[in-house]
């Protein structure tokens, strides 16, 4: 049984190596609270109080976005201007949703997982306030909060997404159920 617990702990060692790990870098004008809903491969803000993201005193700033596969260049600074209920220079100072991007390449898969987040730059509270799950349909949601400071400011964040194989993990759920027949049979 000793051999089996081992070799299912380096299957699952390799899984992990072998996966794909994805960045993605948000840098954009914030002043307030705003989410960003992050699935498959699209992204989509939720503001919640003073000025939309990009808004702030009538601008129209873009949401900069960067991403990687395995360390390899994907997005590389994309501007995203995110399209309010109301044209420029309105602020959106009231709860509203953003226009949805649709070309984040790659897109995240549809996988649970444990995202991380690195801060990279923030006056305020930045916090990863929801994992992907199937509970949520595999949906990233990170906060930005700079309702405490005056004015608003930019913030940077980066995310990665470790996601393991599926071959490999089938190869896990194999080896967890073959454990599990060759105990029935009397075997170990």
């Amino acid at each position: 049984m000793k051999l089996i617990s081992l070799m299912l702990l380096l299957l699952g060692a390799h899984a992990f190596a072998a996966g794909n790990v994805i960045t993605l870098e948000i840098r954009a004008l914030v002043d307030g609270r705003d989410q960003l809903i992050i699935r498959d491969n699209t992204l989509q803000w939720h503001h919640f109080e003073n000025a939309a993201v990009g808004r702030h005193l009538g601008a129209n700033e873009p949401t900069e976005i960067t991403t990687t596969l395995n360390g390899s260049s994907q997005m590389d600074h994309y501007d995203w201007i995110p399209e309010w209920p109301a044209p420029p220079p309105n602020n959106i100072r009231y709860e509203a949703y953003s226009s949805v991007f649709t070309g984040l390449t790659p897109a995240i898969p549809r996988q649970a997982t444990t995202v991380s987040l690195q801060v990279i730059q923030a006056r305020s509270p930045v916090q990863l306030i929801q994992q992907p799950s199937a509970a949520n349909s595999y949906t990233t949601i990170l906060e930005f909060d700079d309702r405490g400071a005056a004015g608003s400011a930019f913030y940077e964040a980066r995310l990665t997404f470790p996601i393991p194989e599926p071959a490999a993990l089938s190869l896990i759920v194999f080896g967890i159920g073959s454990a599990g027949l060759v105990r029935l049979r009397g075997v170990v």
